[in-house]
């Protein structure tokens, strides 16, 4: 099957969403496509997550193979239903309210569904049989988790440890579903022996969730074998291959001849220490439903996990003579997910050794076709399919006053001691680089980060390593106060100038900002280096300004082509002139990038302390934008230059032209 059409503009998106419809012929796969939606709007005890990890669930895939679980029918959503539940992912915003207890820049599992609060069931503390449960991919509900932006009530995201990832916090779903069914339905006891039906994804959990809260021993039931084989080698069970039913034996005489195999081969008994206690029963399945009963020893417990067909018929005589507890599990509840997290991080469960198979947001489908096929492109068999959240939006910058931590003394000595051996190993004449790892050097809260694919203005993605570039004869303490200046005045200019924008005062100098005229002087000269955004920043106020709306048009379709993937960027004009712009909050402390220094022109007059040339520096603030006036989280790479040829020193801030954070 091929890609949804627009598959590659999806991650240019500001909240894409992978979107299911079901054709109007029944039997029909569903078509799913990348879809624009609104960035909900939080309440005051709501948060919204950026989604960064989302596994591929059975569920998933039976929505896009047959529109409907039971009544949960796509046909639901007239807008079409997206898809995807098990996710993690980074807060970028909470309410207003003083419970909310989590921050933004915290990395957490997010808990998909959430009851009304106020119904009998939701107060009982059962809130996952709330008759008004909002679940993420379930009809009717329209919102699903594979997209940018999810919004859910704080209390429902779970803070994970920065030593598990974030693959594991979106696996932690699927691992809730297990640990609600073995431990709180199941009421799994040390000592105690298990078996576990079905050996796919929520099997293998079941497993991990008895191993991990004591089980003496554990078998693992499945018809194949190279499941049967994973599951021994990642939780070190037990196994049992059902035998295949003779043709002409009655169900009783098959079970009975099971029930024995089982006795013999493994030494289980019917009762006492060696008996079955408990029954998970992840395959759905007739036949092994109704071998797990037979398989119990008296009072033993029986929990149904996997979601089978709805005439499922089971042996009521058999369970009645042995006491037998036949219960259904469903879900999660409250707690559940706190114990989920608690268990791997403790390292009793393992999740990494279940995800077999990652995937780009732009290549969903292919998770899809993967999980339904059981195996990946590479040949290899498929557990657990995790697809990455899409790419980080690039904005262009607007803000304000916006700081630097200085770097503390280690991080200083660090510098200059490989600074040092730089210049000792190149010689005192000849050029002198060193890197030096970003996780090495405290510089409060920088960062490392690594862009997998495109450029930021020019920067070949090979230039945005996690490493800081120093030249020989560097002074990073003096460097890092002056480029504090630097980065007020050259953000303050930036913002002045879109300020006498706005009021149609480009052409003057004013408020001791350049206007129009000075800058196209300044370009005549050798001193200005030129660029694309600043040539359609000036057609854009000439045409607004003398109100030329064929311009204007041509301006609004245009496309800018970025040197190195040339992919097209919009920009889109309001011509009632209603612009704003306005910075509300520093999410997090401002990032360096990248710092590129050089030791080239040696005959310019440059002190040792500036020969940095280029500095790329992230900032997350969140901002309004547009004439409508909505908050956005906005994430900058703002670069900052000084042309080698500026013998002033000044540095300047490159213009910028991504998806028109202004003029949209």
């Amino acid at each position: 099957m091929s890609a949804p059409v627009n598959a590659a503009t999806a991650n240019k998106m500001h909240n894409p969403n992978f979107i299911l419809r079901m054709p109007a012929e029944h039997g029909k796969t569903g078509v799913v496509s990348y879809e624009e939606r609104p960035i909900p709007e939080i309440g005051p005890m709501d948060v919204l997550v950026e989604v960064k990890k989302t596994g591929v669930c059975g569920s998933d895939v039976h929505y896009w193979q047959h529109g409907a679980i039971g009544p949960f029918a796509v046909s639901l959503c007239p807008n079409g239903m997206c898809l995807g539940h098990e996710s993690s992912g980074i807060v970028v915003k909470v309410g207003s309210d003083e419970k909310v207890k989590v921050k933004p820049g915290q990395r957490v599992a997010m808990e998909p569904g959430f009851g009304c609060g106020v119904c009998s069931d939701c107060k009982s503390g059962r809130y996952e049989l709330c008759e008004f449960m909002t679940f993420a991919a379930t009809p009717p509900f329209e919102g699903g988790t594979l997209c940018r932006y999810f919004k859910l009530p704080a209390d429902f995201v779970h803070p994970i440890a920065d030593s598990l990832t974030l693959e594991e916090g979106a696996m932690m779903e699927p691992l809730s579903v297990a640990v609600h069914a073995a431990a709180k339905i199941g009421q799994i006891k040390v000592n105690e022996n298990v078996i576990v039906f079905g050996c796919g994804p929520v099997g293998l959990l079941l497993i991990a969730t008895a191993k991990a809260l004591g089980a003496r021993r554990i078998i693992a039931v499945d018809i194949n074998q190279e499941r049967l084989t994973f599951a021994k080698r990642y939780a070190n069970t037990e196994s049992f291959q059902p035998p295949s039913k003779n043709e002409n034996e009655s169900q009783d005489e098959y079970m009975a001849r099971t029930v024995k195999e089982l006795h013999n081969t493994l030494g289980v008994e019917s009762r006492g220490i060696n008996g079955i206690d408990l029954v998970l029963e992840a395959s759905g399945a007739q036949p092994c439903i109704t071998m797990g009963l037979h398989f119990l020893k008296p009072a033993g417990r029986f929990v149904q996990v996997g979601m089978g067909r709805p005439d499922i018929q089971i042996p009521v005589g058999a369970m009645m003579s042995k006491e037998i507890q036949y219960r259904t599990s469903f879900r999660y509840g409250p707690g559940t997910y706190a114990l989920a997290i608690d268990l791997v991080s403790q390292g009793k469960i393992d999740l990494k050794a279940l995800h077999t198979h990652s995937f780009a947001y732009n290549d969903a489908l292919s998770a899809f076709e993967a999980t339904k096929a059981g195996k990946g492109k590479d040949g290899k068999s498929l557990i657990k399919a995790v697809i990455d959240g899409p790419e980080e939006l690039q904005f262009g910058s607007s803000t304000r006053r916006l700081f630097l931590d200085e770097p503390d003394a280690e991080s200083l000595r660090k510098i200059k001691a490989a600074s040092e051996r730089a210049a000792v190993a190149k010689g005192a004449t000849g050029e002198a680089e060193v890197r030096v790892g970003l996780d090495e050097m405290n510089f409060g809260k920088l960062s490392p980060y690594v862009k997998p694919s495109g450029s930021i203005l020019g920067l070949r993605a090979s230039d945005l390593k996690p490493s800081m570039l120093f030249s020989r004869g560097f002074k990073p303490k003096e460097f890092f106060k002056w480029l504090q200046w630097n980065l007020y005045t050259s953000l303050q200019d930036y913002h002045h100038r879109m300020l006498l924008f706005q009021k149609g005062e480009w052409q003057t100098e004013k408020e001791g900002i350049p206007g129009l005229k000075w800058i196209e002087r300044r370009k005549a000269s050798n001193q200005w280096a030129s660029t694309v955004a600043l040539d359609k920043y000036t057609q854009l106020q000439k045409a607004i300004t003398s109100g030329d709306l064929k311009t204007i048009n041509k301006l609004a379709i245009h496309t800018l082509k970025d040197n190195s993937d040339s992919q097209a960027k919009t920009v889109k004009i309001n011509r009632e002139k209603k612009y704003d712009w306005k910075l509300l909050k520093i999410n997090e402390t401002p990032s360096v990038m990248s710092v590129r220094t050089t030791n080239v022109m040696p005959m310019l007059p440059e002190s040792a302390e500036k020969r940095i040339c280029q500095v790329v520096v992230k900032f997350n603030t969140e901002q309004t934008l547009g004439p409508d006036h909505q908050s956005q989280n906005i994430v900058d790479y703002v670069m900052f230059e000084k042309p080698l040829w500026m013998r002033n020193g000044d540095w300047k801030m490159r213009d910028k032209v991504y998806e028109t954070p202004y003029f949209q």
